[in-house]
């Protein structure tokens, strides 16, 4: 079962769909630090300062340390810096795939449901509030359809979209129950924790997930069967005289055929010969 942190669903909702990464990094900085001096030495300027009218200069001297720096950037401004990325930040762009996560249109969705841009593999990703992913599309010739850039509250899936009258979509109209129904056949934990809410706009979303899992269960029957299927391969010489033997039948083995067939040869050049003389 793949699953993110609801923590980026958050951020990418704050920041009208893109997803931001918050990571430390130790940046190099100096501070003025006051330089020791010896108890002798501190005594003799105490006097001196006395008893002269002049401000006895302090010596200070600069130390180099790590500040640690809460940052906070864009996935897609990550993904630009590809390897020069700080290291800081690597490990969590392999946790985090999703450039940015939009909000599937509540009046159709219903609530809490998200779609997620994959940039690896150039996919989307149906995503619950919870994080867990319940259904995936590739890019070509689909996609989602975004009517409201402001707060992301109407994003359409392929087969809405390319119903929308709002704008003439040219994606494929790939609808719900194909992307969450083959998804979750191959991901079977993630059944549990499709909304209720979904299976009740989608009615026939419930058969589609279990067609496809009937589907996938005689697909990997077939491959066990042929996996079984004993590999065939030509007899040997012993193992078809025994054969023969068992079965009551003249035995003969590959040097037998091949005399019989010199035989048969010489047989042949013969009558041809005589045949000639004739």
């Amino acid at each position: 079962m793949q699953q993110i942190d609801p923590k980026y669903i958050k951020s990418a909702m704050k920041n009208r769909g893109n997803v931001y990464v918050e990571y430390g990094e130790f940046v190099d900085a100096k501070v003025q630090k006051t330089k020791k001096q010896s108890r002798i030495k501190a005594f003799f300027e105490k006097i001196a300062k006395k008893s002269s009218t002049q401000p006895t200069k302090r010596v200070d001297q600069v130390a180099s340390v790590k500040n640690l720096v809460i940052q906070s950037k864009s996935m897609s401004e990550l993904l630009r810096m590809g390897e020069s990325a700080p290291a800081a930040v690597q490990r969590i762009m392999q946790d985090v795939p999703y450039r940015s996560i939009s909000k599937l249109d509540t009046n159709i969705y219903g609530d809490d449901l998200y779609v997620g841009l994959n940039e690896k593999d150039k996919t989307y990703d149906v995503i619950t509030k919870d994080g867990v992913v319940i259904g995936n599309f590739n890019m070509k010739n689909k996609g989602y359809y975004k009517t409201s850039t402001r707060d992301g509250l109407n994003v359409l899936l392929p087969k809405e979209a390319s119903e929308s009258k709002d704008r003439n979509q040219s994606c494929e109209p790939i609808s719900v129950e194909e992307i969450v129904g083959s998804y979750c056949a191959k991901n079977q934990d993630s059944i549990k924790y499709i909304p209720e809410e979904l299976f009740k706009r989608f009615p026939n979303l419930e058969q589609a997930i279990h067609k496809n899992i009937a589907e996938q269960e005689k697909i990997q029957q077939n491959e066990q069967q042929t996996e079984k299927e004993p590999e065939v391969r030509p007899l040997t010489d012993g193992e078809l005289v025994e054969g023969r033997k068992e079965a009551g039948l003249v035995v003969q083995t590959t040097e037998v055929r091949k005399e019989v067939a010199k035989k048969k040869m010489k047989d042949v050049a013969n009558k041809q010969y005589l045949s000639q003389e004739r």
